[in-house]
């Protein structure tokens, strides 16, 4: 998912907590706020280059935090800005501080997790997909634990990880994937094949998907599905033709 789409998923979640509050408390900069983050997910800023949206949100944001207004709110969409920017310290600084007024909100702690596996810090990321877990069960979590330990080899454990993952969140096409991979890297086809279709009802034109797929039917000799799948890789990403090649 791009950033631009997941800031607008955010927009779309704390837009219904600001119109509540709008009639408790002035929340004319966080509205501000609002309306430059939709400018910049509608790439408005491309053919306005002074916009500037994210710059101009930021600080309507920092406004609406100093004068107390939806800080909750304004602490989130913050963290998203900063992480778009590449400032993840900033970022993660302004989850923490979500998390002072929210100790009991362990989603918060998946977020962090997140950008510290970004940053290339698997065990602080760990760390804190753990203190997620310890507050409630979150699909990302497991599928963050995932992703770190299988770097030390595809065991029970990883695919387990993988597998509560998708329980919780049965449209979780990465987790899904990642576990499809994982049943592969164990030469347990049947179980890849089984996730990868469910995959692919939820992404039907992820190249990814038809590119295991199409792995999986050659491996079984299935050359008809094979090549429906290799040919819709290829389609959906014309990159995937130099990892086929003439197969």
């Amino acid at each position: 998912m791009s950033r631009r789409i997941l800031i607008a998923a955010v927009i779309c979640t704390v837009v219904f907590s600001a119109v509540w509050a709008a009639a408790q408390q002035p929340v004319l900069r966080f509205e501000s706020a609002l309306r430059y983050l939709q400018y910049y997910t509608a790439g408005m800023d491309r053919f306005i280059p002074g916009l500037k949206p994210l710059h101009q949100a930021t600080n309507a944001l920092l406004e609406s935090i100093e004068r107390e207004e939806s800080v909750e709110e304004s602490l989130l969409l913050l963290s998203l800005i900063y992480q778009e920017q590449g400032n993840f310290a900033a970022a993660k600084e302004a989850l923490y501080e979500y998390l002072q007024q929210n100790p009991d909100y362990g989603w918060i702690y998946v977020l962090v997790g997140d950008i510290d596996y970004l940053l290339g810090d698997p065990d602080l990321a760990l760390k804190s997909y753990v203190k997620a877990l310890m507050v409630g069960e979150y699909a990302r979590a497991y599928y963050g634990i995932g992703l770190i330990n299988s770097h030390m080899g595809i065991t029970a454990d990883v695919i387990g990880a993988f597998a509560k993952a998708v329980e919780l969140s049965p449209n979780f096409v990465e987790a899904r994937i990642a576990l499809a991979k994982a049943h592969l890297a164990m030469n347990q086809y049947e179980e890849a094949l089984t996730e990868l279709e469910t995959a692919y009802l939820y992404a039907p034109r992820s190249a990814e998907i038809h590119y295991y797929l199409w792995q999986i039917y050659k491996q079984q000799e299935d050359m008809s599905k094979a090549k429906h799948h290799r040919e819709l890789a290829v389609q959906y990403d014309p990159s995937y033709a130099a990892l086929i090649g003439g197969n």
